[in-house]
């Protein structure tokens, strides 16, 4: 009883910050499913059913796209196409996933959210840097002007 209990906490916390930041939270909900005492094929499918829940919350979900669709970031040549192709993979990845070993799933779990990891930090890095060389050119600049 305490596990549920606190997965459930975890749960929670991990929705809204998925919410706030636009993510499903499938590669979150897994890890504390998990270390919860699930095994892998059960938190994939408690993951995946949080994600329906969730997604049957959709008059949030259409206010969000409502509103991005007002500021003009919505762009069709590319949501639809995605769309398609997310429901498809879904489709096909809980199909292969029922035949997978849950090891194997595991790994692949791991290895894809070491990936995503990696890159986002690439890209944040790439920021960091950015700012950094610009503060150091308007520095240098500064004192090239005073001297």
């Amino acid at each position: 009883m305490v596990t549920i209990i606190i997965s459930a906490i975890a749960v929670f916390a991990i929705a809204i910050i998925m919410a706030m930041t636009g993510w499903g939270g499938g590669n979150f909900y897994v890890p504390v499913l998990v270390a919860a005492g699930s095994t892998m094929h059960q938190a994939a499918t408690t993951a995946q059913f949080i994600l329906v829940a969730t997604a049957m919350a959709a008059a949030t979900a259409l206010t969000g796209f409502l509103g991005h669709t007002i500021r003009g970031d919505f762009n069709p040549t590319w949501t639809i196409p995605l769309a398609i192709v997310a429901v498809v993979g879904g489709l096909l990845g809980g199909k292969f996933s029922i035949k997978t070993n849950p090891e194997h799933l595991k790994r692949i779990f791991a290895y894809s959210s070491l990936a995503a990891a990696v890159y986002n930090y690439n890209q944040e890095m790439k920021k960091v840097l950015i700012k950094d060389f610009e503060s150091m050119v308007r520095i240098q600049n500064g004192i090239k002007r005073a001297n």
